[in-house]
């Protein structure tokens, strides 16, 4: 999977770049950088979109977070074997870039809408753990509806995720708040929410699970106005301003 999605990065420009260049006027050459900037990567607002949305994604898993400092679990995750390396960096590399910033740009240049892309990018990204079924069957011995639950759930879980990566793109422009946030995201996992309820500091937990997806949903829009990432304040989609 992942030697195939290096191998994908390679090409991640090229359908953008046909895309571009028949929509172009004849007079217009569509160069190097334009494909570059259009997949979200620019120096301006970048020091904002690798903290902004990552502490926004943070906020978001303040429940997670605080279980796992009471479990003394935060740090012991990080580690160097290929699996880490694998998780934390290879696959938001890779993964954003060829199923967020080559996809998305692609829809865009193609006419399609800012939503229609953000609703329709995150398909091809889910279906791409399906395969994992085969995996658990053959080789770990998964009874088959197990395993087909298994990657059902991760499925719908990647293609949540998927629409928050694809809100940052179109808001922000720029392909590094995918990494920040994939990486993190594959850090702390799936939330354990069954651990909540008989935790000894169950309350605490609960107003920090809630309270997370409360301050989530109030900051979402406002640290990611795509002003604060180099774009005009009227816009509502700083990545579409490419397009235009």
């Amino acid at each position: 999977m992942m030697l195939s999605t290096w191998s994908c990065m390679l090409f991640a420009w090229m359908p953008t770049y046909f895309a571009l260049q028949a929509a172009a006027p004849p007079s217009k050459d569509i160069r190097a950088a334009d494909i570059l900037r259009i997949m979200g990567f620019r120096f301006s607002g970048l020091l904002a979109a690798i903290t902004l949305p990552l502490f926004l994604v943070a906020i978001l898993f303040s429940g997670p977070l605080l279980l796992a400092w009471y479990h003394q679990t935060l740090l012991r995750r990080v580690t160097n074997t290929p699996v880490a390396i694998r998780n934390l960096i290879a696959a938001p590399i890779t993964e954003e870039l060829c199923f967020r910033s080559g996809l998305i740009s692609f829809l865009l240049a193609s006419h399609v809408s800012p939503s229609r892309a953000l609703w329709l990018s995150p398909l091809p990204f889910a279906l791409s753990h399906v395969h994992h079924v085969v995996d658990l069957i053959v080789h770990q011995g998964w009874h088959p509806a197990d395993a087909t639950a298994r990657c059902l759930f991760q499925a719908v879980y990647t293609t949540i995720f998927g629409w928050l990566a694809a809100f940052f793109l179109l808001r922000t422009g720029h392909y590094a708040a995918l990494v920040v946030t994939h990486s993190f995201c594959n850090y702390m996992g799936f939330p354990d929410f069954g651990a909540v309820a008989n935790h000894p500091r169950s309350k605490e937990l609960i107003v920090a699970f809630l309270g997370g997806i409360l301050g989530f949903i109030v900051l979402l829009k406002p640290l990611t106005s795509p002003s604060l990432y180099g774009f005009p304040s009227t816009e509502s989609s700083g990545y579409v301003i490419f397009f235009k």
